[in-house]
């Protein structure tokens, strides 16, 4: 256990809150949601709990870049999507997302090696 998940556990204990794994899943699904009703900011907090608790948790740093990338936070999305990257490097979408951020950016280079190992690892534009 690192000394964030130390921190939150201790924080939240001290609230009278025991955290379970399972836990950590209800940060993630309520950012989900957040997000869904364009809450990102909010959505972003939830994100960092499960992540703290977890900093493993793929899904929470791509659904967290993701709402960074809604807020037009490029360079924090391109961080927390290089970390999905340096988890589950076969996760075509994410380099496809990476790619948009990079290009808002004005880094089309960088950028077109992105969506082309998307498209490599077989993701295609919906």
């Amino acid at each position: 256990m690192n000394k964030i998940q130390e921190l939150i556990k201790f924080v939240l204990k001290g609230k009278g809150v025991n955290l379970k794994s399972e836990d950590i899943d209800v940060y993630y699904n309520r950012g989900v949601k957040k997000c869904r009703l364009g809450q990102y900011e909010s959505a972003i907090i939830d994100f960092d709990m499960a992540i703290g608790l977890n900093p493993q948790y793929v899904e929470a740093y791509s659904n967290r870049g993701r709402a960074k990338y809604a807020l037009g936070q490029y360079n924090l999305a391109i961080a927390d999507f290089d970390r999905v990257i340096e988890l589950n490097p076969q996760d075509a979408e994410i380099y496809y997302y990476r790619g948009n951020a990079k290009f808002k950016l004005g880094l089309n280079e960088s950028a077109e090696k992105d969506y082309a190992k998307a498209k490599e690892l077989g993701y295609t534009e919906q």
